[in-house]
C-alpha cells in the first residue's frame, strides 16, 4: 500500500565483526510502486568495507569496498515494483528493481559492490527456469546488460540473485533468454 512507512536500516563494518557503525529508523515513502530509502546521516566507512542491509523494505543487501576511507557520504536506495528505466523488451522480468545512487565521494572511491536482491518462487514467470535468473543493469545508453558468471548468478535454495559490480545504477531481475553461463 502507498503511504509513509518506517524502516530500520543497519550499516555494519564487516571488518570489525559486523559491529553496527550506523543505524537509524528511516522514513520510507512508498508511492507509485517504489520504496525510497535515503541514507543521509553521516555514513562513514572507516575500514573501506561495509554492508547495507535493506532486506526488510527493499529485499536487498549491498556489500561494498572502497579504495579509501570515506565519511559523511550519501547514498540513495530505491526499490521499485515497476521498471522506472528504459524498458527491456522481450525479456521476462520479476518486477523487482533496485536503483542505487551515491554522492561523488562514494562513487569515486568504489572498488567493488556485491548487490543481492531476494525474490519469492511465486515471482518467477510460469514456464521459466529459476536457474536463468540474473541481475541486469540499465546502462547510460538505455540498454540492459546481464551479470553472468563469474560476475553474477542465482542461489535457488536461498532465493536471491547477485551481481558483483564496480558501479551503482538501476538494477533489475530478469530471466536470461537462454542461460549463457553454463547452467
Amino acid at each position: 500500500p502507498n503511504g509513509l512507512h518506517y524502516f530500520n536500516l543497519t550499516v555494519v563494518d564487516i571488518l570489525k565483526n559486523n559491529k553496527t557503525i550506523w543505524a537509524s529508523n528511516l522514513t520510507v515513502n512508498e508511492t507509485s510502486g517504489a520504496n525510497k530509502i535515503i541514507i543521509n546521516n553521516s555514513l562513514s566507512i572507516p575500514n573501506n568495507q561495509t554492508i547495507i542491509n535493506a532486506s526488510e523494505t527493499a529485499s536487498a543487501t549491498i556489500e561494498f569496498k572502497t579504495n579509501r576511507s570515506v565519511s559523511n557520504t550519501i547514498a540513495t536506495i530505491s526499490s521499485y515494483t515497476q521498471n522506472p528505466g528504459t524498458p527491456n523488451t522481450g525479456i521476462p522480468a520479476l518486477n523487482k528493481y533496485l536503483e542505487i545512487t551515491t554522492d561523488s565521494q562514494l562513487n569515486d572511491s568504489l572498488s567493488w559492490a556485491v548487490i543481492t536482491i531476494y525474490y519469492n518462487d511465486s515471482d518467477i514467470p510460469p514456464g521459466y527456469n529459476e536457474n536463468n535468473l540474473r541481475i541486469y543493469y540499465n546502462a547510460p545508453n538505455g540498454s540492459w546488460s546481464p551479470y553472468i558468471s563469474p560476475n553474477g548468478g542465482v542461489n535457488v535454495s536461498a532465493n536471491y540473485v547477485w551481481a558483483n559490480t564496480t558501479h551503482f545504477s538501476l538494477f533489475g531481475i530478469y530471466v536470461l533468454p537462454t542461460c549463457s553461463d553454463g547452467l
